[in-house]
């Protein structure tokens, strides 16, 4: 189409532009990977970003593995249940676990509730139904709040559905927490997170973990060993956490192993004021593997590696046993020496034993004869004198 004076008008210049525009915004505004560049975008979809006493709260929700089919309306659900107790004067993020490390999370809406929508005290039906069922003096102020968070609902509804025999995908649950600590900064707001809280990522995953070897030390010492990471932040103390708890079938269903992997997770919210809402248990998954492994060429080099070595220590350990042997053969032959030269020794001491007792008898023989002859010389000698004197 052409003006009359055969020029092309404006919007259809404009046009192929401005669908790429809307085109890019809304890859930023769905995809993880924008979440900070549609920072301004977050910024004006906080109705209570320009009130300072506002109470801070998110919602995290884990999309990332599939759910039941017959509990897929559980986190609108629980959405819902928790824009009806909330205080009046909070503003809640609601986010939802992305697939992309570098932004693990996605901007679903806010909510501000600027007016407590349960009605008066003796009117806790509103807190049990729909809490947008109001008198009709209070309905048009509540009108937008209601209208958001039914919306905002809707959506997770959907998104809920799209889990439904889906591949389970990366979960990067440590990297979603931690952003949303430094949202929180150090002033302690409310934090509600809907999860199986099994982290699936390349630097650490509970699902290529064995269930006894998860241990947070582990994991916080794997995390402050990646790139530019700090020691885990963790939530101002306070903190308000409530942890909608999704047991798996297979691992965590039991209580045992449930308690282990809640006692896990207390460890990274310590200080808060932490409470788990169990929910039903869910089937089990087998994600893809993001751990690095190895491939079937080095599992056969590994293997041909290992044999190699495992044959070199037993040609070690045999060539030490042979020199043990010798060793203790040699051992033998000089003990057997040493006996036959203790028996010689012990011959020769009996001998000079014996020589010893046949020089003392000669001895003691030549004594008595010694001491004999002067005593017969004297007689002899008085023998003469009497001679004479006859």
């Amino acid at each position: 189409m052409r003006a009359l004076d055969g020029r092309r008008p404006i919007a259809s210049v404009l046009f192929g532009p401005l669908v790429l525009v809307v085109a890019v915004g809304l890859y930023f505004a769905f995809d993880g990977r924008g979440e900070q560049a549609s920072g301004a975008a977050e910024d004006a979809e906080a109705p209570c970003a320009a009130d300072s006493g506002v109470a801070r709260a998110a919602f995290l929700m884990d999309f990332r593995k599939p759910l039941d089919p017959r509990h897929a309306a559980l986190p609108g659900d629980l959405l819902r249940r928790t824009a009806i107790e909330m205080e009046a004067g909070t503003e809640l993020a609601v986010y939802a676990l992305s697939r992309h490390a570098e932004a693990p999370r996605t901007l679903l809406g806010r909510l501000c509730k600027t007016i407590d929508l349960a009605g008066p005290a003796d009117s806790a039906k509103h807190r049990a139904t729909d809490d947008c069922d109001l008198p009709a003096q209070a309905r048009a102020s509540a009108r937008d709040f209601c209208g958001q968070r039914d919306a905002l609902a809707r959506r997770v509804d959907a998104l809920a559905e799209q889990t439904l025999g889906q591949a389970p995908g990366p979960t990067y649950l440590v990297e979603a927490l931690e952003a949303t600590a430094r949202d929180f900064g150090a002033t302690p707001g409310t934090l509600h997170v809907f999860s199986d809280l099994k982290q699936h990522s390349p630097w650490y995953s509970h699902a290529e973990t064995a269930l006894e070897e998860w241990d947070y030390e582990r994991m916080a010492a794997a995390w402050s060993a990646l790139p530019m990471e700090k020691p885990l932040r963790g939530f101002p103390p306070d903190t308000k956490v409530r942890i909608h708890y999704v047991p798996r079938t297979g691992t965590t269903e039991t209580q045992e192993p449930r308690a282990a992997h809640q006692r896990f997770w207390t460890r990274y919210f310590d200080g808060t004021a932490i409470a788990f809402d169990d929910q039903p248990a869910m089937a089990g998954y087998l994600p893809e593997s993001l751990v690095d492994a190895p491939t079937a060429a080095e599992l056969a080099a590994y293997e041909l590696e290992r044999l190699r070595h495992s044959s070199a220590l037993v040609k070690r350990e045999r060539a030490e046993v042979e020199r043990e042997r010798a060793e203790i053969e040699r051992e033998r032959r000089n003990l057997a020496d040493a006996r036959r030269q203790i028996e010689a020794d012990r011959e020769q001491l009996a001998a000079a034993r014996r020589q010893l007792d046949t020089a003392q008898g000669e001895s003691q023989g030549r004594g008595l004869a010694t001491a004999s002859a002067p005593a017969k010389d004297a007689q002899d000698g008085d023998r003469q004198d009497a001679g004479d004197g006859t």
